[in-house]
């Protein structure tokens, strides 16, 4: 049982990866003529942002002082999360910035696109590596990004005291359409909120798919999360995988443009023994997630095996 659940797993890998290539414009340009478009780095800052607080990294503002080479003198004029600095200012190692460096990445520098300059603000989150060793993982000087930064801490302050919070999360991608609060909450929702309460995560993350305000490059992470969700036999109440196959259904028939994002979920379960999906299909459900399968099918066809294809369609065109 282990070893096929710890193959399931490295499918579930490999199909993550596929998707985030497919699904998504690369998050993370080969050149250092344009390392981001303004969308996908603010979503990136997002994402380093989640890993920030989920650390218990201190996170301040403050101004640049100095630029000596090869580092950076930051006077201190807020403490926005956290425990405040020891000092009133610090010493920040400038690292050459690295395009396809993750924030867990050993050479990761979080310099990209900060621009080092006397008097510029920044924002900073300051954190405790290995040994005790302080390490920046983020670092932001571009103020149009410190509103979505700051509603982003707020957010999970929130989320600490009362989790519940997550299920109105959809309401809160409308209301500030902003791509580092979207980077934040995706990664909250697929790493480290299903550690807290894998059932409100899954039912926001089902709700996010269908919400066109969404950012192209959460869709790939909340998609193969649903997934895991839906297929794992213990990690969700019974009644919260009803809610999740009905919301897919409805968006794969839909006309929106999520609807191939839930068909590709719907594929990957439909021929799970736990999860029987005829219950909640109805003749018209049928027929429209039949016609979106098969005007997406070249690009369904590249994402799932043969036999997973032949059982769905099997599936819907039962009693056409």
């Amino acid at each position: 049982m282990k070893k096929k659940i710890m193959i399931q797993d490295k499918f579930s890998l490999l199909s993550f990866i596929l998707i985030s290539c497919i699904v998504t414009q690369s998050l993370y340009s080969q050149t250092n003529k344009s390392i981001y478009n303004h969308s996908d780095y603010s979503y990136y800052i997002g994402e380093s942002l989640a890993h920030s607080l989920f650390q218990g990294c201190s996170i301040f503002a403050g101004s640049i002082d100095n630029t000596d080479d090869p580092s950076i003198s930051l006077i201190i004029k807020e403490t926005i999360f956290g425990e405040p600095p020891d000092e009133n200012s610090i010493l920040l190692n400038y690292t050459e910035p690295r395009p396809l460096a993750r924030f867990r990445s050993e050479s990761y520098s979080p310099w990209i696109l900060v621009d080092v300059k006397k008097g510029n603000e920044l924002i900073v989150s300051n954190c405790k590596g290995k040994n005790g060793i302080r390490k920046y993982g983020l670092i932001v000087s571009d103020t149009s990004l410190f509103p979505g930064i700051r509603e982003s801490i707020s957010h999970f302050e929130k989320y600490r005291e009362t989790p519940e919070i997550l299920l109105k999360t959809s309401q809160y991608v409308d209301k500030y359409k902003d791509e580092v609060f979207s980077g934040y909450i995706i990664l909250l929702l697929t790493r480290y909120g299903t550690n807290v309460n894998k059932n409100y995560s899954a039912l926001v993350l089902s709700e996010l798919i269908e919400n066109e305000k969404m950012p192209k490059p959460g869709f790939a992470f909340a998609i193969v999360s649903l997934q895991r969700f839906l297929v794992r036999e213990d990690d969700l109440k019974i009644d919260v995988k009803k809610k999740l196959i009905k919301r897919l259904i409805d968006a794969g028939s839909s006309k929106k443009s999520s609807a191939t994002q839930a068909i590709y979920v719907l594929l990957r379960v439909a021929d799970d023994n736990r999860l029987d999906l005829r219950p909640f299909l109805n003749k018209r459900q049928k027929k429209l997630l039949l016609e979106n399968y098969r005007a997406n099918k070249d690009f369904l066809f590249r994402m799932v095996s043969a036999e997973r294809k032949s059982k769905f369609e099997n599936l819907l065109l039962l009693n056409e």
